[in-house]
């Protein structure tokens, strides 16, 4: 009996520790805005740091732009982003963002343009 208790809890702990985790990794890719509005996911690569493209949506809005999985977005509309919200602010605000992407070792000006109303 003490033993089955034993792997009960363990059980138990394992699963919180999962859910812990998989929230956490969740939250890290998060779609801009909710709704993925301009068809990229984006992570900060550190508190307050530049964005890590993580993905792009076929077809989307950023694909389109030219944007590629592993950029690094170190300018959004002439602002250091310190977080997806700040992304998602300034593609609210307007129907033009420019960023300031690492690539490479070379910096690459792109223009992200919606097509949505």
């Amino acid at each position: 009996m003490r033993r089955l208790r034993s792997l009960a809890l363990g059980i138990v702990i394992l699963a919180g520790l999962a859910a812990i985790w998989m929230s956490r990794d969740i939250a890290r890719h998060h779609y801009v805005g909710g709704e993925d509005p301009f068809g990229a996911t984006m992570a900060p690569m550190s508190a307050g740091g530049p964005l890590l493209v993580d993905s792009l949506r076929s077809g989307g809005e950023a694909e389109q732009a030219g944007l590629r999985v592993g950029d690094r977005i170190d300018v959004v509309d002439s602002r250091r982003p310190r977080s997806t919200r700040d992304v998602e602010k300034a593609f609210a605000a307007h129907h033009r963002v420019s960023l300031q992407v690492r690539r490479g070792g070379r910096t690459v000006a792109l223009t992200v343009t919606s097509h949505r109303s």
